[in-house]
């Protein structure tokens, strides 16, 4: 609408665009961007034959329309520009360290370190420990039940002051991933509480077995199956009703067959795997997460949200808990379900299974009983 009919007409095929508010907006806005720019700067003179025809026919007010617009037209490919070299070093960086961690790093469940810092927590604000008392005196009662005096034992805990009577002169380590342990050196493995926290529990099986001398006995004791399953069931719904989704909490809680038989994996003979249930009641779910904390149980997991949780969040929690679990007096329930694994390193000596269909006699011939088979029934 600028020129006379003779002249051809120089075109801008920008379009208007403000500035996008999302930097992936602006990834995806570039390639126009960038196009728009070129066709701006190369287009016949770009703004400057625009201006002049106007001014020239006396369409001021259009003239600097048009030159106001494609100098918006500018500030915006320039800014996309600038966007999109940002989010393809930030892409071309993430890639780097995805393909490292898929390449060379494992499966890491717990934060090490935030498991420490949770630990010396507890320690210096005086750790309460009942469900390792409760541990202590289920280990105690079953090392009375065999019939052997163990010279070389070893306790693998986080808190050795109360694991430190359950065997006379343990050597007593931390549960790290690698265990400073020496193959064959003990005759009596205890590991107490900390299983649960293991990044590869199968690889701490292992080593606990390969500590063992032949004939060695494994006891472990940590918390598993239905472990606070009233908490996790509140959080899940409080979180699914105020954020939309879930974020990890609590620690997945092994159950008694997928125990069992990762003893029967790491290579223990005459496995078994057995729970003992421990139930509690709190005021609220505020009281119970306080006795976490002293007992260095909070969260830890590594894919756990870095910043802090909303405070309706908790409210509507204990909410939730308070009114699916209730308990006596207006309080509210807590189950605590503690595993224990039994374990023999291999040796000639240990009974062994015999091979289906090899019995000579029959079991309801050896207690005296009738299974209903030995005459035929009689007809009426």
């Amino acid at each position: 609408m600028f020129q006379r009919q003779d002249e051809v007409a120089c075109q801008t095929l920008v379009k208007k665009r403000g500035t996008p508010t999302a930097p992936w907006a602006r990834y995806h806005h570039a390639v126009i961007a960038d196009l728009g720019a070129a066709i701006v700067l190369a287009g016949k003179g770009g703004a400057a034959p625009i201006a002049n025809q106007a001014a020239y026919e006396r369409h001021f007010a259009p003239a600097r329309r048009a030159q106001s617009e494609v100098c918006r037209n500018m500030r915006a490919a320039t800014n996309a520009c600038w966007w999109k070299n940002q989010m393809d070093r930030a892409l071309q960086s993430l890639r780097h360290t995805l393909s490292s961690r898929m390449m060379n790093d494992p499966l890491v469940l717990t934060d090490r370190r935030a498991l420490a810092r949770n630990r010396a927590r507890a320690k210096a604000g005086g750790a309460e420990l009942f469900l390792h008392a409760t541990a202590v005196a289920e280990i105690k009662e079953r090392l009375t039940e065999v019939n052997r005096q163990f010279r070389a034992p070893l306790i693998v805990t986080a808190f050795p002051d109360i694991w430190r009577d359950v065997a006379l002169g343990a050597r007593i380590i931390g549960d790290e991933d690698v265990l400073d342990v020496s193959p064959g050196g003990f005759d009596l493995v205890i590991h107490g509480m900390a299983m649960h926290w293991a990044n590869d529990p199968v690889g701490q099986l292992i080593q606990c077995q390969r500590a063992l001398q032949p004939d060695g006995l494994f006891l472990a004791a940590f918390p598993g199956g239905r472990t606070l399953h009233e908490l996790r069931a509140s959080l899940a719904e409080a979180e699914s009703i105020l954020m939309g989704g879930l974020s990890p909490r609590v620690l997945p809680m092994g159950e008694i067959r997928e125990l069992g038989a990762l003893l029967m994996r790491a290579g223990f003979a005459l496995p078994v795997a057995d729970s003992l249930l421990v139930n509690a009641s709190y005021r609220d779910l505020f009281h119970l997460a306080q006795d976490l904390r002293s007992m260095g149980e909070t969260n830890a997991l590594s894919a756990r949200l870095r910043h802090f949780a909303r405070r309706t969040l908790f409210a509507e929690a204990a909410r939730q808990m308070t009114s699916a679990f209730p308990a006596e007096d207006g309080r509210v329930k807590t189950t605590y379900e503690l595993m224990f694994l039994t374990g023999w390193a291999p040796h000639p000596s240990q009974q062994k299974p015999l091979k289906p269909g090899s019995a000579i006699s029959r079991l309801a011939d050896a207690l005296g009983a009738t299974d209903g088979l030995s005459s035929p029934p009689k007809l009426s």
